[in-house]
This record gives structure tokens, sequence and C-alpha cells, in this order.
């Protein structure tokens, strides 16, 4: 409602022939969240950061969860170098086996094919929960942005019912 209103304000709304004019028109009072919105959000994103930062810190620095988070970031560049050789080989791959979509060697495109179907059945897993980590990360950074939309237009509306 305030990223409309200072739409409003600044003429890249068109008022009258919006579709949406009556649903603009009853959240006009939703700018007086501004300040508070700008005040708090700053605050609790410097505390959340403060804390992040804090646990990062002490769990590299504290003697006995030094072993465990090294054993991660082992095993996050592990999993990063074989995701390089990975796109790696599918680079070479693809300018050996296809021309376009057309498939030059087919035999050997299908076999590599099932190789990288059978790989990323294998690693999907760990794509969701990399896409759900991004998006918490996203909902974190984004909390305080009360001028802001988090996801894309028409997310969390039912019909003429916003549920934000």
């Amino acid at each position: 409602q305030v990223l409309v209103t200072l739409r409003f304000r600044t003429g890249s709304v068109e008022t009258l022939r919006d579709p949406r004019f009556k649903v603009y028109r009853k959240g006009i009072l939703q700018t007086t969240y501004l300040i508070g919105a700008a005040i708090w959000s700053s605050f609790f994103m410097i505390l959340l950061i403060f804390v992040i930062v804090s646990v990062a810190v002490f769990l590299f620095s504290y003697h006995i969860t030094r072993p465990v988070v090294l054993n991660f970031i082992v095993v996050f560049i592990g999993i990063g170098v074989t995701i390089i050789i990975k796109i790696l080989l599918a680079m070479i791959l693809d300018k050996f086996n296809y021309q376009g979509f057309y498939r030059k060697h087919p035999m050997f495109a299908n076999f590599s094919n099932v190789c990288f179907e059978c790989w990323h059945l294998a690693i999907t897993s760990g794509f969701v929960l990399s896409r759900v980590i991004k998006l918490l990360a996203i909902v974190l950074l984004y909390a305080g942005r009360y001028d802001q939309q988090l996801l894309a237009n028409g997310i969390g509306e039912i019909g003429m019912k916003s549920l934000d």
C-alpha cells in the first residue's frame, strides 16, 4: 500500500483509470506506518545482523565448534568444485554433441544426458534447500523495507482482498 501511495504522489499510477482504484483509495492511511517502520525495521535489522555475525564469530572461534564449522566449509568447497567441474563438462559436451537443437552424435548425446539426469537427481534436494535458504535470506533482508514489495505483484491477493 505504501509503495502504491508513493507511486500516486509521483504520478506514475493513473488513478482514476486504474482497475484497482477502490483498493488504493481505502489504503491511504497506510502511509502513517512509514515513520514507525523506518525506525523499528532499522533497529531490528541491525539487531538481526549483529546476532548473525556474533553467532558466526562464536562458532569460528570456540574451540569445540571450530572443527564442525571447518568440516562444513570443506563440504561446501567440495560441492562448489564438483559444480564447477559439471558446468565445464556440460559446456564441452554441448559444443561436441549439439549444433543448436540438432544432435551431432545422438548416441553419445543420449548417454551424456542420462548421466546428467542421474547427477541432477542426486543434487536436486540440495538445489531445493538452497532456494529455501535464498528465500529466507531475502525475507530477512526485506523485512524492514516497508516501501518495497517482497514478492511479485498479485501474490498474497485473493480477488480484491489483500492478505498483507
